[in-house]
Formats: C-alpha cells, structure tokens, sequence
C-alpha cells in the first residue's frame, strides 16, 4: 500500500504541469531554452509604501548622529531627506558634511545627485565629477553613466543609447551590440543596472532618460541572456513612457519568443505593453510531445490509483 501511495505521488511531480517555477524557463534571441538565468529586472517605486519607512529611520539617525556624532549616520540621515524630497535640508546637511569632512565621496556623490533632482544640472556635473576623482571605483565604477546622464540633460549629448551608454542597439527587430563585444557588453549591462537601481528610487515615472535607460537595459539582456528578463524589462521602460516604432518592433519580436513558454511571466496577471499594442495575452502552449507524456501519464496514474482502491477494498472485504 505504502510504495503504491509513493509510486503516485512520484508520477504526479513528473505528470502534472507546474505553474510556478523555481528555476524559470526562458528563450534566447536563437530560440534555445534555458534554466535559473536569473537576472536584475526593474520595480517601479512605491512611495505610499517607502514613505513610512523613510520616516521612521530618518528619526533613528537623528539620534544616532546626535548621540555619537556618528559622520555615516549624518550622511545617511541627509540621503533619506532626499528620498522624501526635502531638498533644502538635505543640501544643508551635506554642505555641513563637507565643512566637517572636507573630501568624501559621499558627500560629493549626493550633492551631485541633490543638485541634479531640483534641477542644477551644472552644479550637479561639477560634484559627480569631483565624486569620480575621490574614488573612480564607486557605485561598481558604473558613474561614467551618470556623467552621461547629466550631459545629456545641459545638451551636451543626444538623448539615445550612443549618447549614454556608447553604442548603437540598431534598428532592427533584433537589436544588435554595435561594436561593442560580449565581454564589454556585459560590464555596461551590469554598470546600467547599477544606475538604474539607484535612479528609479527617486525618479517617479514617467522620465525619458529612465526609459531609455530601461529600453537599453532590455536590449542587452536580450542579446546576452534571455528574452524573458528583457520583456520585463520592456515593460518597466513602457511604463516609464518609452514608445515608438522600434520598441513596438522589439516587444512584439521578443513576445514572439516568449510565445508558449510556461513561466511566471507567461502566468503574470498583468502584461502591460501587450494592451497597448491591442495583442492577445500571451497563454502558455503544451508541445504535442508534452501533451503525450501528460496524457501518458495521467492514464497511468488512473489505473495505479484503481489498483490501489481495488486492493483497499479487496482487504476490507
């Protein structure tokens, strides 16, 4: 009785289709199927949610800067000014911090990224610049793309994936590294991803620069990974208001690729973009070899089951 109880549950993990997935299956732009690639993929911010939080600790470093005089604790306490957009404490405070401390990449990098929030974009340029030569190895070296932000805001650059990030994605459905090898394709992937972890905490949608930055992010991670990441990628970059004929090209492309596949992003309960492009959502498909061994083995099952309750029974009587 009890291996008959083991043999079902056994044909039951293999059988049954499963809905959630801990290692995800996914496509590659050349089709091939792979596991567990698990990647950054964006989170539009929830200020409703952060706000109690950023309170709430902004209190705890108050004390600790005042009872210890604790420098860290004092910078810590002016980013979270920051976060809930009290701009005029936050550059008094960092101001202070400089007096204090004269020299500290901290210091320079938030006043580079106040300044740049309420608009100075020169002032901001002077200190992410000044940040840079205190310690180029910050924020995993990937500041040379906030440089290029900042540039490209005072017109210095072209708001594009070349003015930011030093390459040309293309024009085609398929986008391509535009010199740029594989190797080097994946340090500007991951130096983006850094930037827009910290960007997207402050920059609310929608925001242009954010959107192309999430279009190129989608871009790469499709060419060097998969196309699973890089549709929700996609989908961040729409809801920050990237649109246009190519990005249309690319999503439509990708969820070609993404078309029956059985993963968490198949199941979402929301696919965004897809609306707006007036497309079907996409539904998971069963390969007609899957749906034989599926077929195969619930008829096996049936007729273990039987055997069992036959023998039960068989017993009792």
């Amino acid at each position: 009785m009890g291996r008959c109880l083991l043999l079902i549950l056994v044909l039951l993990f293999f059988f049954l289709p499963a809905h959630a997935c801990l290692n995800e299956l996914k496509h590659t732009l050349d089709r091939r199927e792979v596991y567990n690639d698990t990647l950054w993929t964006p989170h539009v911010r929830d200020t409703a949610r952060n706000l109690a939080y950023r309170q709430t600790r902004l209190q705890e470093l108050d004390a600790q800067w005042r009872r210890k005089g604790d420098l860290d604790a004092y910078s810590d306490y002016g980013l979270h000014l920051v976060y809930l957009e009290r701009y005029a404490e936050a550059r008094a405070v960092f101001l202070d911090l400089e007096r204090r401390a004269p020299g500290r990449y901290s210091t320079a990098a938030n006043l580079g990224t106040l300044y740049e929030l309420i608009g100075k974009n020169d002032s901001a340029l002077l200190w992410i610049g000044w940040a840079i030569r205190i310690n180029p190895a910050a924020h995993d070296g990937s500041e040379w793309i906030h440089v290029n932000i900042l540039k490209v805001k005072l017109g210095k650059l072209p708001l594009s994936t070349m003015g930011l990030l030093g390459f040309d994605s293309g024009n085609d459905k398929v986008p391509q590294l535009g010199g740029l090898d594989t190797t080097r394709a994946e340090e500007v992937r991951i130096a983006l991803q850094y930037q827009l972890e910290e960007r997207m905490g402050l920059v609310p949608p929608p925001d242009s620069i954010v959107a192309q930055l999430l279009f190129d992010m989608g871009n790469l991670t499709a060419i060097l990974h998969n196309t699973t990441d890089a549709l929700r990628i996609f989908d961040a970059a729409a809801a920050y208001g990237y649109k246009g004929s190519l990005f249309d090209l690319r999503y439509r492309q990708l969820a070609r690729l993404q078309q029956g596949l059985k993963n968490e992003y198949t199941y979402a309960a929301e696919q965004p973009y897809r609306f707006k492009l007036h497309e079907p959502r996409l539904e998971p498909v069963v390969k007609k070899e899957r749906l034989v061994w599926i077929l195969g083995g619930g008829t096996l099952l049936l007729a273990v089951s039987g055997i069992v309750l036959w023998r039960a029974l068989s017993r009792k009587a």
